[in-house]
């Protein structure tokens, strides 16, 4: 009785090793499937097929791929100097000179110090 349940204990230790295993191998064939896919659409690596070329002029030249961590980056610079660009122009309109015409000026430096 003892050896049959050492036998059934070892191969349900396998079975486990086994599963393990073979969730690493999927996960990794995952990860290299969606990899070869991202470098499929990345310049500067060496996979000579890429698959998406846009000539000037067409939607979608310049920009990053939809979805893709440098459109988030963009957009998230893009909010940004948008705020930067508001609070100069403020600091501008506070302490510039407003001319006859209606534009308003003020010198460097003054700008310097206060920005």
């Amino acid at each position: 009785m003892e050896r049959e349940d050492a036998t059934v204990h070892g191969n349900l230790r396998n079975a486990s090793h086994v599963s393990t295993v073979e969730g690493l191998t999927q996960n990794w064939q995952r990860w290299s499937n969606d990899h070869s896919e991202y470098q499929k659409h990345n310049p500067f690596s060496n996979n000579k097929t890429m698959t998406v070329h846009f000539q000037k002029g067409q939607e979608g030249y310049g920009r990053p791929r939809e979805g893709s961590e440098t459109e988030r980056r963009g957009r998230d610079a893009h909010s940004h100097v948008g705020k930067e660009v508001q609070e100069l122009c403020l600091i501008i309109q506070s302490v510039g000179e407003r001319r006859e015409d209606g534009a308003t000026v003020v010198e460097f430096g003054k700008l310097f110090e206060r920005y």
